[in-house]
């Protein structure tokens, strides 16, 4: 009797989960390969999830500073990570998805090292995984690559590749093997659509919306934002900047969990924001983590200070709409001039030299949609505009000015390209 007792017990669903996340964990690229706010944080975690009896961690990029490591037998596995969250209760699987530090290095051997340590997950650049939460209800977890999706946030020296500086969110270059980038967003986009989860959260390195030292990422606010929106998910979870903060942009929640490595005081982007959004922000005194409560009815996040102490508990969240949202209808076109009519193809590039035009840079046209880089071609006809490039992820507006190129042949020169549209004016009279 008291086995079979033991055993509906060991099959009862659990009442609810707990897990903690960290980011921008790293240590340092010299020994001893850790910070204080680093050790701090393992500290406070260890205490954290020992109080909820945590499931597991997310680890959301830039595991190891300041260049990734170099093989799987990297020391650097043992000294910045496994003598590090040494607690019992964190004896619990890590989650990890990579940073802009770590594609410095030999990303493949931070998934090959998935096989060396029963703690660390990391199957795939960009993997997904469910839970139960209790009362028959599950929460699915989405980590992303934004790397691999927004490109490389560094500045090197063209001389010795040494890395100067740091790009700002809304200066990333887009992805440098588009292909792969694209790879990603299709299974991103298959991926929210086939959830049935209650509760669907992503996770990647860079921010969507951020107040802190890098700010918001162009490329994620136009291209996978949307893709939040439509298909209902619960939060977003990044890291980057090096601060605490919680942002709530329509019925998506934000949090930026990126002060385990150090703490960033600035707030250089607070109006690169959306009006209100912005519901706490720290930078933490040393180090810094999060931790999370999520059952059948609500999703519950919190911020903790790195040695534990709590900063911020951030309103709950129900159960999310297993229903996509349809899609925007996109923006009517700029009327076009007698005898022309505007053809787009969204997700393209064009070299205009491939068409024989002329390519001139507007930069920004005061209009975050495509609308307003087709007016400033169509006032240009009479000096010969008749296609546009525009660049999504900064509002972004070249004219192409020459003869029209015939519509096979500016279909010829396009190339798939996400973070960008191009739009030809075609004859559809003589003259």
């Amino acid at each position: 009797m008291t086995s079979a007792i033991l055993l509906v017990l060991a099959a009862a669903p659990a009442a609810a989960l707990d897990f903690l996340v960290m980011a921008d964990w790293g240590g340092q690229g010299s020994k001893p390969y850790t910070t204080k706010a680093e050790l701090s944080t393992a500290v406070g975690m260890g205490k954290v999830a020992a109080s909820v009896n945590a499931t597991f961690t997310l680890a959301v990029g830039d595991n190891f500073y300041s260049k990734g490591v170099d093989s799987v037998d990297s020391a650097r596995f043992q000294d910045t990570f496994e003598d590090v969250f040494t607690a019992d209760s964190l004896s619990i699987p890590f989650y990890v998805t990579a940073g802009n530090h770590d594609h410095h290095g030999n990303i493949q051997a931070q998934l090959d090292y998935q096989d060396r340590s029963p703690r660390w997950k990391y199957p795939d650049l960009w993997y997904t995984f469910s839970e139960d939460v209790g009362g028959d209800a599950r929460i699915q977890f989405v980590l992303i690559d934004t790397v691999v999706l927004a490109g490389s946030s560094d500045v090197r020296d063209p001389t010795t590749g040494d890395i100067t500086d740091e790009l700002r969110g809304s200066e990333l270059p887009g992805p440098a093997d588009r292909a792969r980038a694209q790879s990603q967003m299709a299974w991103l986009e298959q991926t929210l659509n086939s959830s049935q989860a209650d509760f669907l959260v992503v996770a990647g390195h860079y921010p969507v919306w951020s107040i802190c030292e890098h700010g918001p990422t162009g490329f994620l606010v136009s291209q996978v934002k949307p893709m939040l929106e439509r298909h209902h998910v619960t939060a977003y979870i990044a890291g980057h900047d090096h601060c605490m903060e919680t942002l709530v942009d329509g019925n998506i929640d934000h949090h930026g969990m990126g002060a385990a490595h150090s703490n960033d005081p600035s707030t250089a982007h607070e109006s690169k924001v959306p009006d209100g959004a912005l519901k706490f922000h720290s930078p933490g005194q040393s180090g810094g983590f999060g931790s999370f409560t999520v059952n059948a009815t609500s999703f519950v996040a919190r911020h903790h200070e790195g040695d534990g102490t709590l900063a911020y508990t951030h309103s709950s969240r129900g159960p999310r709409s297993k229903t996509p949202s349809p899609p925007p209808a996109p923006p009517a076109p700029s009327p076009a001039p007698a005898g022309r009519a505007w053809e787009c193809h969204d997700g393209h590039d064009v070299d205009g030299h491939d068409v024989g035009l002329d390519d001139a840079d507007l930069g920004g046209v005061g209009s975050t949609d495509i609308t307003a880089c087709e007016a400033r071609c169509t006032a240009a006809v009479a000096q010969g505009c008749t296609a546009i490039r525009w660049h999504k992820t900064d509002a972004h507006c070249h004219v192409l000015s020459g003869d029209t190129p015939s519509r096979d042949d500016f279909q010829d020169a396009l190339k798939p390209d996400s973070a960008h549209a191009a739009c030809v004016l075609l004859k559809t009279s003589p003259g």
